[in-house]
């Protein structure tokens, strides 16, 4: 999202080989989050802020009937967006969403803080899915979290034997080109989480992997 390079993104593309299976894996645990807190089904209308290729929006469609937008800034995820189809794609940002107040039942936000510079753009990317939900609505997260699996898979790969594994290898890579945002958001997060009730919205569940963060929110109804 806000200040990052077209280099990631020349990755990203690259990226389906590796991580297709954790990819997956992760989208399931989204939705089966989703359906334990609220229905999902063609009356809900469904936003994925950095939606990337669309593949969880498609697979959201297919699977719950929901009305399903995604907003990604990079051109030529767009691209591959519209070309995969299911969907409404708009091309913009996290942190200045270009949608009516209360216009989505629930929000996901899927690896896509740890993009963001720093604490002004994570909280305009949270005040602007708190501005956008509708009264009751659900945001959703998955970002990583401050993980000790994750400090020895960097020194791991270091290891002549080891850093030939082509996941570990993959995963250096991935932070070598993401390390700015990506250690500011584990310095900061912790303090990002707390600010979330203060914009409105109420903490349903925040759960903790030793890889990553899932956190849910619901909007609070209008008086």
């Amino acid at each position: 999202m806000n200040g990052t390079s077209s280099s990631w993104y020349d990755y990203y593309l690259a990226d389906d080989r590796v991580s297709s299976l954790r990819r997956n894996a992760i989208h399931s645990r989204l939705i089966t989050l989703a359906r334990a807190h609220t229905q999902l089904d063609g009356t809900k209308t469904v936003l994925d802020i950095g939606c990337g290729d669309g593949r969880f929006l498609a697979r959201l469609s297919d699977e719950t009937g929901c009305r399903t937008h995604g907003i990604e800034p990079e051109d030529r995820l767009v691209a591959l967006c519209r070309r995969r189809g299911g969907f409404t794609v708009t091309q913009g940002v996290a942190t200045a969403l270009p949608y009516r107040a209360h216009s989505f039942h629930i929000i996901f936000i899927d690896n896509v803080l740890h993009h963001l510079c720093g604490m002004n753009d994570y909280t305009s990317c949270f005040k602007e899915a708190a501005r956008t939900l509708l009264p009751g609505g659900m945001l959703i997260i998955c970002e990583p979290a401050r993980s000790f699996a994750r400090r020895l898979a960097r020194m791991a790969a270091s290891l002549p034997l080891l850093g030939n594994l082509g996941v570990l290898r993959h995963n250096i890579e991935k932070y070598e080109k993401e390390k700015e945002t990506f250690d500011e958001w584990i310095r900061l997060s912790e303090s990002v989480i707390r600010l979330i009730p203060s914009l409105g919205l109420e903490t349903v569940l925040l759960r903790r992997t030793p890889l990553k963060v899932f956190g849910m929110w619901r909007s609070r109804p209008s008086k």
